[in-house]
């Protein structure tokens, strides 16, 4: 019976590191999404902060929902003119491709979302220095005929 307890006790543990885990996770989005308001419209970040919370809630509520595991995370330097490439499986980094020119990493971006299903992207944008979300795309995957 104590060996039951303990077990249950783990298993919530694990439950509510999770959900802290995903809690952290949101707030970061809602940050990004407060960010890129701002930029594009001007004022302070935190007069976006709480139209932002309730975007990141939705969107990680459609994450679960449709149980999204693969992600490919698009960062255009425009300090430098070279995009890195960054998978991610079910919350890991899996492959990270740095400094690509426009041209290959339109190839490599296809080639990922056809073969390997990334097809959900979230964009980012480097300028002077800071990196700013610039919004999720989801690719539709044509198939030629």
């Amino acid at each position: 019976m104590l060996y039951y307890i303990q077990l249950v006790n783990a298993v919530t543990h694990i439950e509510e590191r999770e959900r802290i885990g995903m809690t952290k996770q949101v707030m970061i989005r809602a940050w990004e999404i407060a960010r890129a308001g701002q930029l594009e419209h001007g004022g302070k970040v935190n007069e976006y902060l709480s139209e932002s919370l309730k975007i990141a809630w939705e969107q990680a509520k459609e994450e679960k929902a449709s149980n999204i595991e693969k992600v490919m995370q698009v960062i255009a330097n425009f300090d430098t003119n070279k995009i890195d490439l960054v998978l991610i499986h079910k919350g890991r980094i899996v492959q990270t491709e740095k400094n690509i020119n426009e041209e290959d990493c339109m190839e490599k971006m296809a080639g990922y979302a056809s073969g390997l299903g990334y097809s959900t992207m979230d964009h980012y944008a480097i300028v002077g220095g800071v990196k700013r979300y610039r919004g999720r795309h989801v690719a539709t995957v044509r198939n030629a005929a």
